[in-house]
C-alpha cells in the first residue's frame, strides 16, 4: 500500500515532461529510451562507481532487489531478485563472462572484470534467456568498456586515477591513455592495481582477510569505411592469495559463528579475453576467446595439503542484427556458438609436498567439453502511439562431454555425456500512460543447462558428489507489472515480480559412502520446484535546482522444495530459498552547485533480520548465524568536487557509527568506520 500510495502521489504531481533520455540496449536489443523498455533497468557510469566501490560487482549493491553477498572479502556475488552465480548473466561488451566450470552458489567469477576498465553497466532485473541464453534468470548486467574519445583532429591523452580507503587500508592504483587520428581510429589502453590489506570491521580486525589483483586492457577502434567499423579488445585479470577466510582458524565468529578447522584455504584467480567484433549500423559480428584460470591452495590439520584447480578456454561466435521497421515492426535477430574446453586438476601430499598424489580430476571433470548452438528471433511490434509489444523465442542446444571423471563407486575413470534442447519464449508489452509515464508488463521465461560444475563429480570438504548424468534443465517463468515515470521533478520506478521455479536442481544425500567407505555421497536431481516473488521501488525528487532527495526499497519471499533432513532423501519440504533478500531500504540527500563542480550527498541504508532459512543456510554456521543474519542500520557522507578541468577528488564516511554488521550469508562482515578519498588526473 505504501509503495502504491506514493506512486499515485507521484503521477498525480508530476510536472511537466523535460527530455532526460536514458537509453539502453542490454533489455531489449534496441537501443531505446528506457521509458520504453517493459523492463527494470539501471545504468552506472565510471565515475559513479569509482567514487566509493571497491570492484565491479559491487557496484551495483544498492540497486533495488539487489543482494551483494561475500564469501570473502575477494569474492563477491550478487544476488539479483533471490539468484546468484550461474543464475545471472554478466556480459563484456556483449561476450558472457559466465562459463560451463561456474559453481552453483555464491562466487567470485564477477570479480575478475576490472571496474576501471568499465565505462559504464546496463543492468535489466528479471529473466531474459531469449535473447541471453542460458543463465539468464535473476538479471544480466553488461559491461561496456572505456575506448578512446572521438575528436576531429589527432590527439592524446592519459590520466592517473588513485583509490586508499582506512578500513581495509587498501590502495587503488589506475593509469590509463588515449590517442587516436581523428575518425580514423582510436586506441585505449589501461593498468590498474589493487591491494588490499586485512579488513576492520566494526568489531576489529578480521586477519587473513587481504588480497591483491592486477589488471590489464587495451582496447583499439578503426573505422574501416562508411558501413563497417572494427573493434578488437584484449583484457586480463589475475587475483593472487584471494582468502576464503571463514573455512579457516583465523576467522573471528559474528554472532556465534563456528571457526574454521582448515589452517589455510587461499584463492588464485586468472581472467583472460580477445575479441574482435564487427560493427555495422544494423548489427555486429564478434569472434572471441576466454581464458579462465583457477587454483585453489588448501592446508588442513594432520599435516595435510591439497591444490586443485582447472584450466577453461571458452571460443564464441555470436551475431546480432536488428531490421529497419517492417510496417509496425522491427525484428531483432541472431546466433550465437560457444566451444568450451576445460581440464583440470587435483594434487596431494604433506605441507612441504603437496604433489605426492595425483587425483583423476579436480573441481570439474577433467579433459572436457562443453558445446552450445544458439538463435533468437525478436519482434517489437509498434501498435498504437501508446502500446508496444516485444516478443520472441530462442531455440538452443547443449552438448557436454568429459573423458576423466572419478567413479565415486571404486575410484574408478568413467567418461560423462549430455545434451539437452530448450525452447523459450517472452511476451512483453509497453503502455505509455503519457510521454513521460508508462506501465509496462510481461511473461519471460528463463532456463539454465546442466553444466561441467553440474555434471561431474565435484569432491568436497565433508561429501562426495555423484556425477548426474540425467539433469534436465531448470526452468524459470517470470510474471512481472511495473511503473516508470519521469518529470522536470520526479523520476520513479516500482515493479512487482513472481518468478516461477521448475526442475531446479538440488542436492541431496544418497545413504552411500563414497569408495573411501568414510565420506557420505549426494546427488543432484531437478527436484526443485517454487517461486521466489516481491516488489522494488526506486525515486528521486528534485526539490529545488540544487537539492534532491532518493529512496530505494525491496521486499522479497520465496520458497523451493528440498530435502530438509540431510539423512532422508526421500520427503521433500517446501522451505525458504537460499540467503533470501530481507526487506532493504536506503533514503539519501544530494546536494549538486549551480556549476556541477561540487557535490554532497548524506545517505541511510537498513535491512532487516535475514531470519527465512533455507536447509542449507539453517547448516551454513560459518556464515550464517543460528536463527539467521541481524539487520543493521548504517549512515555515511560523500562529497567531491572538480578541481579543475584536469582534475576532481571525491571523499566518502562510510558506516559512520562503526556498526559491525554483515550481509545475509556472506562469510566475511562489512567495514566499520571508512574513510574513502579518491582522485583522478588527466594530462
Amino acid at each position: 500500500m505504501v509503495i502504491a500510495t506514493t506512486l499515485i502521489l507521484a503521477v498525480q504531481n508530476a510536472q511537466e515532461p523535460q527530455k532526460t533520455e536514458e537509453v539502453v540496449v542490454t533489455a531489449s536489443a534496441f537501443e531505446q529510451d528506457v521509458m520504453a523498455t517493459p523492463y527494470a533497468t539501471g545504468n552506472i557510469s565510471s565515475d559513479v562507481m569509482k567514487r566509493s566501490v571497491r570492484t565491479l560487482a559491487e557496484a551495483i549493491k544498492q540497486m533495488p532487489s539487489v543482494l551483494m553477498q561475500k564469501t570473502a572479502y575477494g569474492q563477491s556475488s550478487p544476488y539479483i531478485r533471490g539468484f546468484t552465480a550461474f543464475h545471472n548473466k554478466m556480459l563484456i561488451d556483449g561476450v558472457p563472462l559466465n562459463f560451463a566450470g561456474m559453481r552453483s552458489g555464491p562466487n567470485q567469477y564477477w570479480s575478475t572484470v576490472d571496474m576501471y576498465s568499465v565505462d559504464y553497466l546496463e543492468v535489466v532485473r528479471g529473466a531474459g534467456s531469449v535473447l541471453y541464453g542460458s543463465d539468464a534468470v535473476g538479471g544480466m548486467v553488461q559491461a561496456f568498456t572505456k575506448k578512446a574519445p572521438e575528436f576531429d583532429g589527432q590527439a592524446m591523452h592519459s590520466s592517473l586515477t588513485g583509490r586508499y580507503a582506512t578500513a581495509e587500508e587498501s590502495y587503488i592504483g589506475r593509469t590509463d591513455f588515449s590517442m587516436n587520428s581523428g575518425n580514423g581510429w582510436g586506441l585505449y589502453g589501461g593498468f590498474t592495481s589493487y591491494h588490499f590489506n586485512d579488513l576492520t570491521a566494526g568489531s576489529g580486525l578480521l586477519p587473513e582477510t587481504g588480497y591483491s589483483q592486477f589488471a590489464g586492457d587495451i582496447r583499439y577502434d578503426m573505422k574501416l569505411n562508411d558501413t563497417f567499423d572494427l573493434t578488437v579488445v584484449a583484457q586480463t585479470m589475475r587475483q593472487i592469495d584471494v582468502p576464503r577466510t571463514h573455512k579457516t582458524t583465523h576467522a573471528v565468529s559474528y554472532e556465534g559463528t563456528t571457526i574454521g578447522s582448515e589452517l589455510q584455504r587461499d584463492h588464485d584467480q586468472r581472467r583472460d579475453l580477445v575479441y574482435a567484433k564487427l560493427n555495422f549500423s544494423k548489427g555486429s559480428i564478434t569472434l572471441s576467446m576466454q581464458d579462465h584460470i583457477e587454483s585453489r591452495d588448501r592446508i588442513r590439520s594432520g599435516d595435510r595439503r591439497d591444490i586443485s584447480g582447472f584450466d577453461l578456454r571458452d571460443i564464441g561466435l555470436t551475431t546480432r542484427f536488428e531490421t529497419n521497421y517492417i510496417g509496425d515492426h522491427q525484428f531483432a535477430y541472431g546466433a550465437e556458438i560457444h566451444r568450451q574446453s576445460a581440464d583440470s586438476f587435483k594434487t596431494s601430499g604433506t605441507v612441504a609436498n603437496p604433489y605426492n598424489s595425483a587425483s583423476i580430476q579436480g573441481p570439474i571433470g577433467d579433459d572436457a567439453t562443453y558445446d552450445s548452438t544458439e538463435a533468437y528471433l525478436q519482434d517489437k511490434w509498434v501498435i498504437n502511439d501508446s502500446i508496444d509489444l516485444i516478443s520472441g523465442v530462442r531455440v538452443s542446444n547443449f552438448k557436454l562431454n568429459a573423458d576423466r571423471v572419478e567413479n565415486p563407486n571404486d575410484g574408478s575413470v568413467m567418461n560423462m555425456n549430455g545434451s539437452w534442447d530448450a525452447i523459450t519464449g517472452s511476451i512483453r508489452n509497453n503502455y505509455y500512460l503519457s510521454d513521460n509515464i508508462s506501465i509496462y508488463s510481461g511473461v519471460s521465461q528463463g532456463f539454465r543447462a546442466p553444466n561441467l560444475s553440474d555434471m561431474t563429480s565435484d569432491i568436497e570438504d565433508s561429501v562426495a558428489e555423484v556425477p548426474a548424468p540425467d539433469l534436465e534443465p531448470e526452468r524459470f517463468m517470470q510474471f512481472e507489472i511495473g511503473l516508470k515515470g519521469r518529470s522536470n521533478k520526479w523520476s520513479y520506478n516500482a515493479a512487482l515480480y513472481n518468478t516461477a521455479v521448475n526442475n531446479m536442481i538440488v542436492r541431496s544425500p544418497t545413504g552411500n559412502l563414497h569408495a573411501d567407505g568414510v565420506t557420505p555421497e549426494v546427488a543432484k536431481s531437478n527436484v526443485g520446484k517454487g517461486y521466489i516473488r516481491g516488489i522494488e521501488f526506486d525515486a528521486n525528487y528534485q526539490l529545488n535546482s540544487a537539492i534532491s532527495v532518493f529512496g530505494i526499497a525491496s521486499w522479497q519471499d520465496g520458497a523451493v522444495d528440498q530435502y530438509a533432513d540431510a539423512a532422508d532423501a526421500s520427503t521433500l519440504s517446501r522451505e525458504p530459498t537460499d540467503r533470501l533478500m530481507p526487506t532493504s531500504i536506503t533514503t539519501g540527500l544530494r546536494w549538486t552547485s549551480i556549476s556541477k563542480d561540487f557535490y554532497a550527498e548524506a545517505w541511510a541504508w537498513s535491512m532487516g533480520d535475514a531470519d527465512k532459512l533455507s536447509f542449507r543456510d539453517a547448516t551454513d554456521t560459518s556464515r550464517i548465524p543460528i536463527g539467521g543474519t541481524p539487520g543493521f542500520t548504517v549512515f555515511g557522507i560523500s562529497g567531491g568536487m572538480k578541481i579543475s578541468d584536469n582534475a576532481d577528488w571525491t571523499l566518502a564516511l562510510e558506516n559512520l557509527t562503526d556498526e559491525d554488521y554483515r550481509i545475509h550469508g556472506s562469510g566475511v562482515n562489512s567495514p566499520g568506520f571508512n574513510v574513502i578519498t579518491a582522485f583522478t588526473l588527466s594530462f
